[in-house]
């Protein structure tokens, strides 16, 4: 009898563990033909000498087949390449891409090119019904093209810029994973139903990572049509919490009331119009605020106010309530949303090469953000004072009739004409001979006009 009962637990050992090695090989035969490791090479710009280009270099993620000749990935995985290719399995030449949309606000990008024949495309969910404590897993391949898996955990729900310096925020995942695998940028990750999640992105410890839900892909994209969809809204302003008791009462709050204040009003972007400096911000699209500009959603997650614009399109109202010369008022703010090739310092997300000028040794070029970065993402502080200055003048500004680029003397090479005059630079160039400089053309019409001295 205790023979029997051996024997029966021991069979029954051995199938339940077969049972489970087929069904994770199952799981990993069913992704094989669905996730490529896509390589990069890339050349940027220099912005400090923006006649030459820097060195090319190579970097390497992940993406998904989303059809049969088309692979959903990251932004940053293909802006400024001049050569993208993608690996399936382990076929000896690699797949040639090109970019068929991208998205920098949400930091995604479509790849077209002519896939191996047995790809297997993965289907995108329109939303991502997911909460804190489950388990996800993640696939991705090496550099051979064999699919390796990890799994991880999610910690939190938050709201993040997805892009540098992108002034919209998204609902995003935070996970911590199980193990010390590696999490590249752009691995699929999955629910423990094994449907596609979204795309991990890098995250802020070497343990966590953040994830693009299947939401923000689907708003970024019209996957059917493999386009970009008209862009989602964005705050026209920004906000500061309000904390000081004093002011509170006097802006006409009690102590129930939550309230962030309205710190700045940009020229562009949702609510412009509707709203003013100093307003309290009560309510966004029937949500309460705390003072920080926080509320608690349906899961109990506190989430940033902020991106429930990006849930809005272009032409569309949200409503708010605020508190403004002490009168609680209910309005609708419409929606619009921001480009970045409007404001009179860009922040040139694609990393454009610079327009220049050069005459007699001396260098005038636009400002941007970019140029500023040659200081390094802490260029507030490592910045000369003068850029600094001029960056929190006109940061947030829209070009306009008078004015649409603020050109800057960059640097001063050596040449005749320009003797005892080489340690001038990041100089603000507003008026020549008493004109002001409207833009890097106008600059251009002067100094070829022989007939008058400068």
């Amino acid at each position: 009898m205790r023979l029997s009962i051996f024997l029966f637990s021991f069979l029954t050992f051995c199938y339940c563990s077969s049972f489970t090695k087929l069904t994770a090989n199952n799981i990993k035969n069913q992704f094989k033909n669905s996730i490529v490791r896509i390589s990069t090479i890339y050349q940027e710009p220099s912005f400090y000498e923006p006649w030459r280009w820097n060195p090319p270099k190579t970097k390497s993620g992940q993406g998904i087949i989303i059809d049969k000749n088309t692979v959903l990935t990251l932004a940053t995985n293909v802006l400024n390449a001049t050569m993208i290719r993608v690996k399936l399995n382990s076929e000896p030449v690699l797949t040639n891409m090109q970019i068929e949309a991208l998205d920098l606000n949400s930091n995604l990008a479509i790849l077209k090119g002519n896939l191996p024949a047995d790809v297997k495309p993965l289907k995108i969910p329109k939303h991502s019904l997911f909460s804190n404590e489950k388990k996800i897993k993640f696939y991705w391949k090496s550099n051979q093209g064999d699919l390796m898996e990890g799994s991880a955990s999610l910690e939190r729900i938050e709201t993040k810029p997805l892009s540098s310096n992108s002034i919209q925020q998204h609902i995003a995942f935070r996970a911590i994973r199980s193990n010390k695998q590696y999490v590249s940028f752009g691995i699929p990750v999955f629910d423990e139903k094994n449907n596609f999640f979204g795309l991990a992105i890098r995250g802020g410890t070497e343990y966590d990572f953040s994830i693009l839900t299947c939401d923000i892909i689907n708003r970024a994209f019209d996957l059917k049509k493999l386009k970009k969809r008209n862009p989602t809204g964005m705050p026209g302003f920004q906000t500061a919490p309000l904390t000081q008791i004093y002011y509170r009462q006097k802006l006409g709050l009690n102590s129930t009331d939550g309230a962030c204040l309205i710190s700045k009003i940009f020229e562009q972007g949702s609510g412009i119009n509707q709203l003013k400096q100093g307003d309290a911000i009560l309510e966004v699209a029937g949500k309460k605020l705390d003072a920080w500009g926080k509320y608690e959603n349906e899961n109990g997650e506190i989430l940033s106010f902020q991106h429930l614009f990006s849930e809005y399109n272009s032409s569309e109202t949200i409503p708010m309530t605020i508190m403004r010369d002490k009168k609680k008022l209910n309005i609708t703010v419409n929606i619009a949303s921001i480009d970045d090739n409007k404001w009179l310092i860009p922040n040139n997300y694609e990393n454009k090469q610079s327009s220049y000028l050069i005459r007699g040794g001396f260098v005038f070029i636009p400002l941007t953000v970019s140029f500023l970065k040659e200081w390094g993402n802490g260029f507030i502080n490592n910045a000369p004072l003068s850029l600094i200055e001029i960056y929190n003048q006109y940061k947030y500004k829209i070009k306009n009739e008078d004015l649409e680029e603020l050109i800057i003397l960059a640097r001063v090479m050596p040449h005749p004409s320009n003797i005892g005059l080489q340690t001038s630079r990041n100089k603000i160039i507003t008026k020549i001979n008493g004109k002001k400089i409207k833009n890097l053309k106008e600059l251009k019409a002067i100094l070829d006009d022989t007939t008058k001295d400068v």
